[in-house]
């Protein structure tokens, strides 16, 4: 405990971001290195790719004429997928250890004539195939005359046994053909289609399609590998680094790909760390999985009891990590075993896949430590719930989670016990025997079924209506003074709002109407997260900040209209679109001739409005955007505005975190309100949104 101090806490990024800034004179970064977030590292990674390819719309060389070719083939003669394609493939490839290594080989692969791969795993699935049908025609062959036929065809291992298949099927009984085919309709489906695959005299179904795909898809790879060289050329000329590239230099620094053995640096690093503990490891990808390696120092596992040091540390893992097994490489006797890797994790709860994590990779070593190389732990007691609540997860997950689907047999092993149960008796089945599971079913009327005039929900949409039930089923618990338990006071007492909370599966889109439909309810519901950049309060700032950038759009200048920065109404708006047909900024300023015959009403709102915005389109290109919305919300008086307005301490706080949103952009390289609102759509497409502090 005395050097726990000194020990390296923090996530594995901190770590490679130190270790870069360590040795940035052997990767030849700046000293001064920054990070990007997502949005920024979007907004660049979108920026670069328009250069690279307005780059291959205007010359003609071969591999531009081959990059313009997959645009029309694959995009329909546009380039959105394939641009959204090489950014997926430059971030499958930076999560590989391997990376340079493996983009080399994948282009090599298609530079061949011959489709060896896909030779091999033809071959592969045919055998796996053919394993798969052998148990299960067997088992059919007695009360079925077909299977026996096709067991025997699969078991001869002939040349031809597909096309013996195929002319079985033509074969049946009279009036049997439905009965005996029906249990192997898959299994001459299956037959078909890989028959369709397999090479014959006159043609090569597998060779046609691979030279159809090679030459479009080397084009694809070779775009890639070239975004990533354009792509690091322009963070190192701006002096910055994304997260992806954090891993890959510090893969660089730890580990040597020639001889795949750790660097001089890593070396130094295994003798400086004793134990290295891992948690979360289910969503670990390649490249952090080899950083962690190349640290970590290799041994043999000896079984031995472990001490009481030892089980205070497991235990406490247990503690923390409630539905999680834990992984242990450790010595044995003396001094000469040093392996020092302890891991954690759950693949039940792997939930980054979609950031390219690898949970095979911690199922990989739950399975190859056991026994002589580690030792494996399950860590399956949970010390937080009710035992009926873990009876009713187990009951579900049981009978869906196997090994064959999602990795993971939910056996004996994974399911979760029921912790502490001496100390924690309040909360077992014994003591506190009722449901620890409620399900709220609402079921939907037909379309055809008319609803009754005097049902309240009849105009609500289903997010309102699913809002709208779930918020008085919790005030009906707090009225009745449902109990829980207070782990501070050690007692049963009445439930309060600050004790409930709702989690969505995708809170964006859904936020705002749970907000509403939970005020009228008078339940008080504090939003964390999800749905800033739809909100109405930022929806009206960014179509603002979009006509200031160009005011010919039809869409964001009505919203600008109809909101509180300008009050006109619906029938105003279509007064003023009478005027002229077309673009409707032209309509709008045609509303201070003197020959216009809108309401002086109208007149006055356009009037000021247009007054104000030709000064806000000045602001915003000689001072900075943050600063530009400042002086707007000061004029219009917009933020106090939504302060009394319902939830206006919330939407207020929206506000500021835009505003602080802006300062920072304004710190950012090649700032403005263009560049700036591209950002903002960069973030909106990877779905990051900028954190909100609930307000009371």
């Amino acid at each position: 405990l005395a050097l726990f101090d000194a020990a390296h806490i923090g996530t594995l990024h901190s770590f490679c971001f130190k270790l870069v800034r360590e040795h940035f004179h052997e990767l030849g970064l700046d000293p001064q290195i920054s990070i990007l977030d997502e949005g920024q590292t979007r907004l660049l990674a979108d920026e670069t790719l328009e250069e690279q390819f307005n780059l291959h719309y205007e010359n003609s060389d071969e591999f531009s004429r081959a990059a313009q070719d997959l645009i029309k083939i694959y995009g329909n003669g546009r380039d959105e997928k394939i641009r959204a394609l090489i950014l997926r493939l430059h971030h499958y490839i930076q999560t590989r250890a391997d990376s340079e290594k493996w983009l080399a080989q994948q282009i090599k692969n298609f530079s061949s004539a011959e489709p060896i791969q896909w030779r091999e795993w033809f071959a592969e699935a045919v055998f796996n195939w053919r394993d798969e049908w052998l148990p299960v025609l067997e088992n059919l062959k007695i009360e079925n005359p077909k299977a026996a036929e096709c067991l025997e065809i699969l078991k001869s291992n002939s040349a031809d046994f597909f096309r013996k298949i195929l002319a079985a099927d033509e074969n049946y009984p009279v009036r049997k053909k439905t009965i005996l085919r029906q249990p192997l309709e898959d299994f001459f489906d299956d037959a078909k289609f890989l028959n369709s695959l397999a090479a014959t005299k006159e043609n090569d179904p597998l060779a046609e399609d691979w030279n159809w795909i090679r030459g479009h898809m080397k084009t694809l790879l070779q775009l890639a590998k070239e975004f990533s060289e354009n792509f690091s050329g322009r963070k190192r000329a701006d002096g910055v680094l994304d997260f992806y590239d954090l891993e890959q230099f510090a893969l660089k620094l730890l580990w040597n790909f020639e001889t795949e053995t750790p660097t001089e640096i890593a070396n130094r690093w295994r003798e400086k760390l004793k134990f290295i503990f891992v948690d979360e490891y289910q969503d670990i990808n390649a490249a952090q999985d080899k950083i962690i390696s190349a640290l970590s120092r290799d041994g043999f596992f000896s079984p031995s009891p472990r001490s009481s040091g030892e089980r205070v540390g497991v235990r406490g893992i247990e503690i923390k990590s409630l539905l999680t097994s834990a992984l242990s490489s450790k010595g044995g006797e003396g001094e000469k075993i040093h392996a020092n890797r302890f891991l954690v994790g759950d693949v039940k709860q792997s939930i980054y896949r979609f950031r390219l994590a690898n949970p095979k990779i911690f199922r990989d070593y739950a399975q190859n430590w056991r026994g002589k190389n580690g030792q494996t732990i399950p860590l399956a007691e949970n010390f937080r719930s009710r035992e009926s609540l873990l009876n009713f997860v187990n009951s579900v997950f049981a009978p869906l989670m196997r090994e064959e689907i999602g990795g993971v047999n939910y056996d004996d092993e994974a399911q979760l016990k029921f912790g502490s149960p001496e100390t924690r008796a309040a909360f077992s089945l014994a003591k506190n025997p009722e449901a620890g599971t409620e399900l709220l079913l609402r079921f939907k009327k037909n379309r055809n079924e008319n609803s009754e005039a005097d049902d309240d929900l009849a105009d609500l949409e289903e997010s309102e209506k699913e809002a709208r039930m779930l918020a008085l089923r919790l005030r009906e618990l707090k009225n009745s003074g449902h109990e829980i338990w207070d782990d501070e006071k050690k007692i049963f007492r009445a439930t309060d709002w600050r004790d409930m909370a709702i989690l969505l599966r995708a809170p964006s889109g859904k936020s705002e109407i749970f907000a509403k439909q939970f005020e009228q309810i008078g339940v008080p519901l504090h939003v964390e997260r999800g749905g800033f950049y739809d909100s109405s309060e930022i929806s009206d700032l960014l179509s603002l900040l979009q006509l200031a950038d160009n005011p010919l759009q039809d869409v964001p200048l009505i919203a600008v209209l109809h909101s509180p920065l300008v009050g006109c109404s619906l029938d105003e708006l279509a007064e003023i679109r009478l005027l002229q047909n077309g673009q409707f900024w032209f309509a709008l300023n045609l509303v201070q001739s003197p020959k216009s015959k809108v309401q002086s009403g109208t007149r006055a709102k356009v009037e000021k409005f247009l007054e104000r915005f030709s000064r806000w389109r000045k602001m915003a290109k000689q001072i900075s955007l943050s600063q530009c919305l400042e002086g707007i919300l000061d004029e219009t008086h917009y933020a106090d505005w939504l302060k009394a307005q319902s939830r206006g301490a919330q939407k207020f706080a929206n506000v500021q975190r835009f505003l602080h949103l802006a300062e920072q952009f304004d710190q950012f390289q090649r700032q403005g309100l263009f560049r700036f609102l591209n950002f903002v759509k960069a973030q909106r497409e990877i779905d990051a949104e900028p954190e909100v502090a609930p307000v009371a």
